[in-house]
């Protein structure tokens, strides 16, 4: 049996097993984003709370290739994959959709039984992939009432009359009221209140807290301080560039759609009568094979050094920093990294399966934080002109991050928001015990 102790943090006094249990569920079907935020929110559990260590269930498939923070251990779901029609399909075993969710939610039930955590957190979807999450929440409201459940979202989940429509038809409103204690939003509600723009009851917009945009600059995780970072971004630099020749990046994540980015830029550079960038392509450990070698061959044509190409990096931030332009799609981690490091990006929003980042992409151009570049116009004549345009335009200010409440504490403040509702979880639970035993001897 686990010992008992006194947790005090932030303020807040709070009996807690020997280690402070954290079960994070994260469903990954597709890129890196929900895996690399949920590391990020680990790395500060365990780093701003004594004695916490963290376990997470994942179905990403790229989870080994990230160093796991310390006290921080996961567990490998099965991995699916989403299709361009937004359906799913096991990625590796022959078995039909429904048999392997199945499986992936038995499994998920089975380790937070066991676990018994004292936070379950559920990143993005309320309900798990296709529900995949409903058995462990319903164990954990029966058989662990002092288990806070916590829903993380991103900014954005999704347009507004398509997330409305979506909840409503899959009864997400009602397991958001009946089944989550507290939401935490990463993002500003300055921004995008997601209350108004989602339609939730009161009931649950009473749960809602904002935390800020994750850290991403001096994030536990990476390594990243405010000291080492800009040392590391002058030496990435000076590696790749000469003299004052603009260095351009483009990233796409997991890199499983971003091919046609890539492609349509290089193809551009080579209609110039002269290259005057120096190019780095991440191209993402998730992009097909064949096209990666089509994007080296294209590579190889333009004189060496003007144009590398990398596959994968634990840690972009040195890259990003260095740039004089990102070009990138619009998703929740690079756009936060971004923000932070007051860069210049030119956004070429993904608007399928859902149009998140496209909503997100506007947002940030009509408050001047970014440029953007919608994927119909996607073409090298377009796309090398807005290139050059956005080159040509200030980087964002301070005082624009300022008036839209966007801040950078995202970690910090769950955290915190965390300890302070597991503290009131824990006090109702024991006035409740205490009115039972009343009862009882009544």
């Amino acid at each position: 049996m686990r010992n008992a102790l006194t947790l005090t943090a932030f303020g807040n006094t709070i009996q807690l097993t020997r280690r402070t249990r954290f079960l994070l569920y994260c469903h990954d079907t597709f890129g890196l984003g929900h895996i690399r935020r949920t590391l990020s929110l680990a790395a500060s559990f365990t780093s701003l709370l004594p004695n916490a260590e963290v376990l997470i269930v994942t179905g990403s498939p790229l989870a080994h290739a990230f160093t796991l923070p310390p006290h921080v251990d996961y567990i490998k779901l099965p991995a699916v994959t989403k299709m361009g029609n937004g359906t799913y399909r096991a990625l590796h075993l022959d078995m039909e959709f429904a048999s392997i969710r199945d499986l992936r939610a038995a499994m998920l039930r089975d380790i937070a039984e066991a676990y018994m955590p004292d936070v379950f957190l559920v990143d993005h979807a309320p309900q798990g992939l296709k529900g995949e999450v409903l058995p462990t929440l319903a164990m954990l409201r029966t058989s662990n009432p002092t288990c806070l459940r916590v829903l993380g979202l991103r900014d954005i989940v999704d347009e507004r009359a398509i997330t409305r429509h979506a909840w409503m038809r899959e009864g997400i409103y009602n397991t958001l009221e009946q089944n989550y204690d507290l939401i935490l939003v990463y993002g500003s509600q300055h921004l995008y209140d997601i209350g108004q723009e989602y339609a939730l009851p009161p009931t649950v917009e009473q749960r809602v807290h904002y935390c800020g945009y994750l850290d991403r600059v001096t994030d536990a995780h990476s390594g990243n301080t405010s000291d080492t970072l800009p040392r590391r971004v002058a030496a990435v630099r000076s590696s790749l560039t000469q003299g004052t020749e603009p260095l351009i990046v483009l990233t796409a994540g997991g890199g499983g759609d971003g091919f046609p980015l890539m492609h349509t830029y290089l193809s551009g550079l080579q209609q110039l009568p002269s290259n005057p960038f120096t190019s780095v392509l991440v191209t993402g450990p998730l992009m097909d094979q064949q096209e990666q070698r089509e994007l080296h061959a294209l590579a190889a044509a333009f004189p060496p050094g003007k144009v590398h190409i990398e596959k994968f990096l634990a840690d972009p931030l040195p890259l990003l920093g260095a740039a004089d332009l990102v070009v990138t799609m619009a998703g929740y981690n690079t756009v936060c990294e971004l923000l932070a490091l007051q860069q210049r990006m030119l956004l070429v929003p993904r608007v399928v399966p859902r149009q998140e980042q496209l909503v997100r992409a506007n947002l940030l151009a009509q408050h001047g934080l970014a440029h953007i570049l919608h994927p119909d116009q996607l073409t090298p004549q377009h796309l090398l002109e807005s290139v050059i345009h956005a080159l040509a335009q200030p980087h964002p200010q301070t005082r624009q991050l300022s008036e839209k409440d966007i801040t950078f504490e995202g970690q910090k403040m769950a955290t915190e928001t965390i300890i302070d509702r597991l503290t009131r979880l824990q006090h109702q639970q024991s006035m409740m015990e205490q009115d039972r035993l009343i009862a009882q001897i009544s």
